[in-house]
């Protein structure tokens, strides 16, 4: 078995009652870290430091050291051969009471290493492999969270290195932040760890390539034999060549840069007859576009071509209104509602993001009503200058946002969104300098990076800047237009994004790259305001009273009495009768609310949730609050018994 261009290492670790910290766990001979009892007994118990997993994961210095011989055999006298290589720890699932289960099979990852640097210790007898992380290079994973992928061995007569795909580390990282967007906010992952696995994930891509050319590079000649079928190439590389690459690396360490992504090249003015004929020949027109397009460092004016008035987009544009500014949002029907609805700080807040920036983000525990927020920014009750965008977990690329050329006859399949900013556009052209808003629901469903680089990266230039910022579809003509419209969009400075975002556990991180260019607007709702918002305020003081302490509770959690629940709460008293009130509660809020909740065993946090969710049951006047006890007091049972509880 050989490592494959891509891969990266694994191995297999003790777990560790204090997430590798460097302090020795607490009652050794009562917590199995998997530890020989007697090891466990006569060093952990005394005070001895000399557990090799102790400091994996430690703040100050992390290191983790391998006592395996074979390993070190197989780097010979070149340890350098791991630098810049990316390594998982692997090992079995463990509670916070007593340690692993030695009859459980399920295994794990608990974290990673970008290497900086590896080292035999030749001070001791059995020459340990030493292994030290970048200090951005190191990430613990959600405790128990994360499973780990199946890993062969990677070299033959080597048992404690493994080897992990580049497919199975990309969706193991994933899976880590989806998991710890579920613990976002309580103590279970502190914000400095959430905020190592975000740069972790962020930077992955990066790194598995670094890693690739740096083994490359490095690999020493004994252990050809074991990779001689990883890293072909369709031409042999010159040796001396290699032996300055590997020269390099050893007196510098190399900075990578990726190879930019090019854009789809634009239409430049045409002087030359013989150009413009050729271009005559190929059908491609361009649209006259009265302000200045930048080429290269200097400022031209596009041709005026002559086209079909009736179908060409912007062909009597008149200058760039040099006195544009952008207006605040909510406009002026909406201002009294939003601030009546959220508070008049969350509306200027509004007003300060949709000046200041093109994409606005809403973020907050589903149901809080950031969907209705976002969807009344506009007086526009015909929905006729905004889109809606539902994001879908699938999206990977700009044609799952903007379309395709069809293959079989070269025209260029637009969706909802596209034309939206045709309209867009066609607005602006005739003189129309209305803000125009796409809603995107669900935003981070998939990485926005991914399907929204495009406009990410277009949005950030100057309105004056046309050609900047035009999106080049594809394709001979859009489907749908006339043949003389060329498929492409101008974004005019009117466009305002809007995203809605849950931080709930089915989402998935945002990068620095995306949060730089957006402003982020947290939306809350107290229970009373909940209830406020269906009607509910002043007829029900019990209800009120339940609702808000609830909320208090679960406060750290992400969930929440939302406004989606007080708008069934209200909609089944409508139907049923106020007679039976607090009962009919206690069905919403064991459907709705408590339906949400993940809980595991042996987690202090969680058991204190649970207790607190009982006392706020047994509360004076809630004896109809049945359902909602019977649960709470099921789940303290299964927690206490060692059983973690999910909902769904």
């Amino acid at each position: 078995m050989s490592i494959q261009a891509g891969d990266a290492f694994a191995i297999k670790i003790n777990s560790h009652r204090h997430q590798w910290s460097g302090h020795i766990c607490s009652s050794p001979l009562q917590w199995n870290c998997g530890a020989p009892e007697d090891f466990r007994a006569t060093q952990c118990e005394n005070g001895k430091e000399r557990c090799f997993h102790l400091g994996i994961f430690s703040s100050g210095a992390p290191r983790v050291v391998i006592p395996d011989r074979s390993v070190e055999q197989l780097l010979g006298n070149n340890p350098a051969l791991l630098d810049d290589q990316l390594l998982f720890f692997t090992g079995s699932k463990f509670d916070a009471r007593s340690g692993r289960n030695p009859s459980s099979a399920d295994q794990v990852l608990y974290g990673a290493y970008r290497i900086k640097r590896a080292m035999i210790d030749t001070n001791g007898p059995n020459q340990n492999v030493i292994i030290e992380p970048y200090p951005d290079g190191w990430v613990v994973f959600p405790r128990n969270l994360v499973r780990k992928p199946s890993t062969p061995p990677a070299f033959d007569g080597v048992s404690y290195l493994n080897r992990l795909s580049r497919t199975a580390v990309e969706r193991a990282v994933n899976d880590a932040v989806i998991e710890a967007q579920g613990l976002r906010g309580t103590e279970a992952l502190s914000p400095s760890l959430m905020e190592r696995l975000v740069h972790f994930n962020d930077s992955l891509e990066e790194w598995i390539d670094e890693a690739q050319y740096a083994f490359n590079a490095q690999q020493p000649v004994q252990l050809k034999q074991h990779f001689a079928s990883a890293f072909t190439h369709s031409e042999p590389i010159d040796s001396s060549l290699a032996s300055r690459l590997k020269d390099a690396l050893a007196a510098k360490p190399m900075t990578f840069v990726k190879s930019p992504v090019l854009p789809e090249p634009q239409p430049l003015p045409q002087d030359d007859a013989e150009l413009a004929s050729e271009v005559e020949v190929a059908t491609v027109v361009v649209p006259t576009i009265s302000a200045p397009v930048e080429v290269g460092t200097q400022l031209v004016s596009a041709p005026a071509v002559q086209v079909d008035t009736s179908a060409t987009i912007g062909e009597h544009a008149a200058p760039f209104p040099l006195d544009w500014r952008r207006a605040a949002l909510p406009e002026a029907q909406q201002c009294a509602l939003i601030a009546a609805e959220y508070g008049e700080q969350t509306l200027r807040g509004v007003r300060v993001a949709t000046i200041t920036k093109s994409l606005v983000l809403l973020t907050g525990a589903p149901g809080v009503g950031k969907s209705w927020l976002a969807t009344r920014l506009l007086d526009d009750p015909q929905r006729e200058r905004s889109v809606i965008v539902s994001v879908s977990s699938t999206w990977r690329g700009r044609e799952d946002l903007l379309g395709y050329v069809n293959p079989i006859d070269g025209e260029f399949e637009a969706t909802e969104f596209t034309r939206f900013l045709r309209r867009v556009e066609q607005a602006w052209q005739q003189g129309d300098l209305r803000p125009h808003v796409a809603v995107f629901e669900e935003f981070n469903l998939s990485q926005p990076e991914h399907w929204l680089s495009d406009l990410l990266v277009r949005l950030e230039y100057e309105p004056d800047r046309i050609g900047d910022r035009t999106i080049y579809l594809g394709g001979s003509k859009v489907r749908g237009e006339a043949a003389q419209v060329a498929p492409q969009v101008y974004l005019p400075p009117s466009l305002i994004l809007v995203g809605t975002l849950n931080n709930d556990h089915t989402v998935r991180a945002l990068s620095p790259r995306v949060l730089d260019r957006a402003t982020l607007i947290e939306i809350t709702a107290s229970g009373r305001t909940a209830l406020a918002r269906v009607g509910m305020v002043g007829s029900y003081p019990m209800i009120e009273e339940v609702v808000e302490d609830l909320n208090e509770v679960l406060a750290l959690r992400g969930v929440a009495f939302s406004v989606r629940s007080a708008r069934s709460l209200r909609r089944a008293i409508d139907e049923l009768g106020e007679d039976d009130a607090m009962s009919i509660l206690d069905h919403v809020i064991l459907q709705e609310v408590l339906s949400k909740l993940r809980l595991v065993s042996g987690d202090p946090q969680d058991e204190q949730l649970t207790n607190h969710l009982k006392e706020w049951s047994n509360r004076d006047g809630r004896s109809e609050l049945v359902l909602c006890r019977e649960r709470i007091d099921t789940w303290l049972q299964a927690l206490q018994s060692g059983r973690d509880v999910f909902q769904a």
